[in-house]
């Protein structure tokens, strides 16, 4: 569907990055997803829902902003130490990794990171505004996140990795994460 995109991201992911070029990266990333993209949806559910009420208590709101993020956050930061470590590279397009990262989180979902994100927004929605803002938050990033998955990122990642990827997508899901026993686990994993 976007040809030309996928073709560019191939070239990013065969040049060599430096550590400070990862790190900028990874700088930008987060500026990006935790605090531009959380600030942008807010704002604009907050104008469309603000004649909606409270669903709930806002106390609870609250408690569920703060378990959401936590959440989020955790699996965001262990996402991104696994792409770094493990794959030696950034989820940002323009430093990607240079392997394909199949452990630590990777191992339960195939976008563990977009998981964590989503649920991030949700907890920043409903601390920011409301808890339906949260939810409003959380499925508008989950529908334009699997969307650019589906169309692009899938598409640059099994043609950078073949079939080592394509044995990965068939044995672990694409967002909710799966629990395996070990066995499990080690006799699908691919061959990277």
């Amino acid at each position: 569907m976007f040809p030309a995109l996928q073709r560019r991201l191939i070239q990013f992911s065969k040049k060599d990055r430096s550590t400070l070029f990862r790190v900028l990266s990874l700088l930008f990333g987060a500026t990006v997803f935790l605090v531009v993209i959380p600030w942008v949806l807010i704002t604009l559910v907050g104008m469309i829902i603000r004649p909606v009420g409270a669903c709930c208590p806002r106390s609870l709101e609250v408690v569920i902003g703060f378990v959401f993020n936590t959440l989020g956050l955790f699996l965001v930061f262990w996402s991104v130490a696994s792409l770094w470590l493990l794959g030696k590279g950034t989820p940002a397009p323009f430093a990607p990794t240079q392997h394909l990262v199949v452990e630590g989180p990777y191992r339960l979902s195939r976008n563990p990171m977009k998981l964590g994100a989503i649920s991030y927004y949700l907890g920043v929605g409903a601390l920011a505004h409301s808890l339906v803002a949260g939810i409003v938050c959380f499925f508008v990033a989950l529908v334009i996140g699997t969307f650019y998955h589906k169309a692009v990122e899938e598409k640059e990642l099994m043609a950078r990795f073949g079939k080592d990827y394509e044995e990965y997508k068939k044995s672990t899901p694409f967002l909710i994460p799966r629990f395996r026993t070990k066995a499990e686990s080690e006799s699908s994993r691919p061959t990277t």
